[in-house]
Order: structure tokens, then C-alpha cells, then sequence
């Protein structure tokens, strides 16, 4: 009997731990901050998996490189997406998510810009922008899923990420047929990069309007809370006090969800 009491009350906490993910990730959609990303992602789709990756090589080869020329190019863009992401994970931490994936939408539009400058036999100026466009590409995803998880909690931060994810994709579909639609036999895909460029700066504006952060963020404790309570019980002293000082800087947790600014600072109100 008393197991199975034990069975229902754990049963009753999961339930309500779900329906509380449940309403705050009904709360998270309907929100401006999460719109904003939505907005941002879905262009992200459009003009990287979409026109990018699907069109690059042809636009290469339109512009008379040969296939190995245009393949190692897009190899080197793929190979800086792995530095970029590593980057924009360590700016992520530290400074302001929204200007960082605002600036990394700005930079897209400028490749596009600089990728329509590059002469049809400048092999150089092709490589030129598959290293810039690669830091530029896939280093969005660190800022967009901590600003998830900012505003969604734990909760909820798998399916936020999962629809915005969705959303990506058919950008990316709509991007695919875009380029193929736009490109014409004389002038390339010079119409395609064009629109391009103009809505990656449509995507830049709209992460600029999610919630202000402070250009440099307050880092999170190192170690549980649990632990840090744990050594000022121990300490009760001068160690004891020096912890708690250390960690009243710190951004307080709130079922496991760090609520890094509070909303009297910065405007930001995690839900």
C-alpha cells in the first residue's frame, strides 16, 4: 500500500512537472522573443540549407571554376562552420546572445555582397568568402538555444529548439526553390544572393529587437547549487563567507533554468 502510494505521488509530480512545461512553452510561442527567433531561423533556413548548400557548387561552376575548385570551396565553408560554432559558443557564455546572433546575421548579408563582387576567375576571392561565411553559417546555433533555454526552461527547451528547427527546414525548402527559380542564364544567381543578403539584414534587425542583454553577461556559478550550500554550512566561517559572497553575484535558479538578468535590469522576464 505504501509503495503504492509512493508510485502515485511520483506519478502526480511528473504530471504536473509536465503540464507546467506545457503551459510555459504555450507562453514561450506566443512570446515576442521566441517570434523574433522564429522569424531569424526561418531565413537562416532560407539562405544557408536552402541556397547555400544547395546551389554553391552550381553557382561555382556557372562561374566557370571547375568541380574540384567548387567542392574544395565548399569543403573549406564547412570546415570553418565547426570553428565558427565553437566561437560563437564562447561568446555565447559571455557576452550579449541577442547583438552576437544579430552581428552573425549582419556578416551573412556581407558575404552575400562580397560572394556577387568575386570575379568569375578569382579562385582566391571564392575561398575568401567560404571561410567567411562559413564563421557566419552554423555559429547561430549556439545563441539561438541558450536564448531558448533562457526564456523556455528545462522543461521545454528540447521541443522550443525542435520547432524552431522545423521552421529552419522549410526554409530551407522555400530556399532551395528560390535559387533555382531566380537563376537566370546570363546574370547567374546574382538576383538570388541579392535577396539573400537583404534577409539575413531582415533577420539581424529582428533578433535586435528581442529582449536588450548587457553587452557582457554575468557568468554562471561553477559548481550546484546543492554544493555551494553545502560549503557554507560547512565553512560557517571566513571560507564559509567568502563562498557566499563569490555566489550572491551569481544569476539565481529557478527550476534549473538560469535566470541570468532580472527583469528590473535588463527588461528580460524569464518564464
Amino acid at each position: 500500500g505504501g509503495g503504492g502510494g509512493g508510485g502515485g505521488g511520483g506519478e502526480s509530480t511528473s504530471h504536473d512537472a509536465s503540464k507546467r512545461g506545457s503551459a510555459k512553452l504555450c507562453r514561450l510561442i506566443k512570446s515576442w522573443p521566441y517570434i523574433a527567433l522564429t522569424v531569424a531561423f526561418f531565413i537562416c533556413g532560407i539562405t544557408t540549407t536552402g541556397f547555400i548548400e544547395t546551389h554553391l557548387i552550381s553557382l561555382a561552376v556557372h562561374r566557370n571554376f571547375d568541380i574540384t575548385t567548387a567542392a574544395a570551396g565548399f569543403a573549406v565553408l564547412s570546415g570553418c562552420n565547426g570553428v565558427g560554432m565553437i566561437l560563437a559558443g564562447w561568446l555565447t557564455d559571455r557576452y550579449s546572445r541577442t547583438i552576437l546572433l544579430s552581428l552573425i546575421f549582419f556578416g551573412r548579408a556581407v558575404c552575400y555582397v562580397l560572394l556577387l563582387m568575386v570575379d568569375p576567375s578569382d579562385a582566391a576571392g571564392f575561398f575568401v568568402f567560404a571561410v567567411f561565411f562559413g564563421f557566419c553559417d552554423y555559429s547561430v546555433v549556439p545563441p539561438v538555444v541558450s536564448l531558448v533555454g533562457t526564456h523556455a526552461g528545462k522543461d521545454s527547451v528540447g521541443l522550443g529548439v525542435g520547432i524552431l528547427l522545423a521552421w529552419h527546414s522549410l526554409g530551407g525548402a522555400l530556399g532551395s526553390v528560390l535559387g533555382g527559380t531566380l537563376f537566370d542564364p546570363d546574370t547567374g544567381y546574382s538576383a538570388a544572393l541579392w535577396c539573400c543578403s537583404i534577409l539575413c539584414v531582415v533577420a539581424g534587425a529582428a533578433c535586435l529587437t528581442i529582449c536588450p542583454e548587457p553587452m557582457v553577461r554575468r557568468r554562471e556559478p561553477s559548481s550546484p547549487p546543492q554544493l555551494r550550500g553545502a560549503a557554507r554550512g560547512r565553512g560557517g566561517g571566513e571560507k564559509g563567507g567568502r563562498i557566499e559572497e563569490e555566489s550572491a553575484g551569481f544569476a539565481d535558479e529557478e527550476d534549473g533554468v538560469a535566470a541570468v538578468f532580472r527583469a528590473d535590469e535588463s527588461g528580460i522576464v524569464t518564464l
